[in-house]
Formats: structure tokens, sequence, C-alpha cells
């Protein structure tokens, strides 16, 4: 069964990310990450809609692209945004 359609997968695979998440922002952040993951979180899919415009975009401004799958695992820039759009800070 697909992913999309198993709901119980999803949060399954949700509180894996916000472990994830937790063990990596807890030791800069001098206390419980807890909010801060959680907000993290709950942005997922605008960051994944603002993802997918910034693929778009590289993939039709370089010629040589032969996918979108190559924007996302070869070019830096996509890189920076994706740590980029994750920070805390990135409202």
């Amino acid at each position: 069964m697909s992913l999309v359609w198993n709901e119980l997968a999803v949060l399954d695979r949700l509180d894996n990310l916000g472990e994830l998440f937790y063990a990596g922002i807890q030791p800069y952040s001098g206390g419980d990450p807890s909010e801060t993951v959680t907000r993290i979180l709950d942005r997922i899919p605008e960051i994944r809609t603002t993802l997918k415009k910034d693929v778009e975009a590289a993939y039709k401004g370089d010629p040589a692209a032969k996918s979108y799958m190559e924007v996302i695992r070869s070019y830096p820039g996509f890189l920076a945004r994706l740590v980029q759009r994750n920070s805390p800070n990135e409202r």
C-alpha cells in the first residue's frame, strides 16, 4: 500500500521526522526545542510547495538540467534553500 494512502504510516513518518528535528535542534536550542520542531512540522505543506517552485525554476532556468531529480540531488543552491526553509528563523 502506498504511503500516501496509509494515514498511520504517514503519522509514523512524521513522528520520526519530529524526533530527528528534535535531536538536531536540541544541542543548539539551550532548552526544549519542542515548540520549534512543532512549528517546522506544521509548515511542511507550505515548505514543500515553495521548494517545488524552487525546483521548477532551477530546472526551467538551466537548459542542461535533465530532470527535477537532478536538481534536487545535485544543485547546491537547492540544498541551501532546503536548509534555509527549514531554519527556525524562516517564517
